[in-house]
This record gives C-alpha cells, sequence and structure tokens, in this order.
C-alpha cells in the first residue's frame, strides 16, 4: 500500500508549480521527496489525500482563486512533510 502512495506523492512533488512554492520557501525538492520516504502509512495516506485535492485543483485551472487555494495546499502539504520526517 506505502510504495504506490509514495510513488503518487513524490510525482505530485514535481509539478513545476510545486517546485515554484517549495523554492520561495527555501525548501530543497529533493530533500523533501527523501522526506516522502521516511512517512508512517497513517501520515503518508493523509498526505496522499491531501495531494489529490492540490491536483485537482491544479488541473482545474488557473484563475487566481484557484492558484491561491492550491498555493495554500501545496505550502501545507510541504510542511506536513518536513515536519513529519
Amino acid at each position: 500500500v506505502r510504495a504506490p502512495l509514495r510513488m503518487y506523492t513524490r510525482d505530485f512533488l514535481q509539478d513545476a508549480q510545486v517546485s515554484e512554492v517549495a523554492s520561495r520557501m527555501g525548501i530543497g525538492m529533493a530533500a523533501l521527496a527523501a522526506s516522502v520516504g521516511t512517512l508512517d502509512e497513517a501520515t503518508l495516506s493523509q498526505v496522499a489525500d491531501r495531494t489529490r485535492a492540490a491536483e485537482r485543483n491544479l488541473a482545474g485551472g488557473r484563475n487566481e482563486t484557484v492558484v491561491i487555494s492550491t498555493t495554500a495546499i501545496i505550502i501545507g502539504l510541504l510542511i506536513l512533510i518536513l515536519l513529519l520526517k
């Protein structure tokens, strides 16, 4: 169960918007991707759920409201991954 969730989350971290937000926050993408590997199953499941929500927002369009919401979700995901590693 964990391997597909880890791959899914790492794939999401490859998105240009995610990289941009992480860069603005001073977070290295390599360290962030490595941190995904340290998450326990419950936390990984929670992160994957939030990743799906952010991914739906990214796919939904680029109007200002969606971008702000997506950015907030991405920041939350990045912080969650870093805090729980």
